[in-house]
């Protein structure tokens, strides 16, 4: 009998344990998938799952495909809401006054540059940078 619950007991452990592996796995691939900072085709800045506004700095702003919005030099700060959770990120902006548009692709959002020049972009997370690039003008 106690060779029996020995196997009960050691398999139940190793469901505990790959389901707890599942669950974690699927959290991370969500919240992996929810804000993409790292863009694949740097023609986009970042993309986020659609969720009808967006906060920037203190001002809302309705969705809708081709938003452009104005920032000047200085720290920005995105917040969207959504029913699950928030993302909240910042955005510096060095120079000189840039321009973003807003892109709907499905059931997500794009942020690209709506100007026609090139921005100098460096991607960081945790004050440590983790990619350079160029992000084209939309011209």
């Amino acid at each position: 009998m106690k060779m029996k619950n020995r196997k009960i007991t050691a398999i139940d452990l190793v469901l505990v344990v790959v389901t707890l592996f599942a669950l974690g796995g699927g959290i991370y691939y969500y919240n992996l998938e929810s804000v993409q900072f790292s863009p694949a085709d740097k023609t986009i800045l970042f993309e986020f799952l659609y969720s009808g506004e967006i906060f920037i700095d203190d001002e809302r702003f309705v969705l809708i495909d081709g938003l452009v919005v104005e920032l000047e030099k200085g720290e920005h700060y995105f917040k969207v809401e959504r029913g699950d959770g928030n993302e909240l990120w910042k955005l510096e902006i060095e120079d000189e006054a840039i321009s973003l548009k807003f892109l709907d692709i499905g059931e997500r959002f794009a942020v690209v540059n709506a100007e026609s020049v090139n921005l100098n972009v460096v991607s960081s997370f945790a004050d440590k940078v983790e990619e350079k690039f160029v992000l084209g003008g939309a011209g």
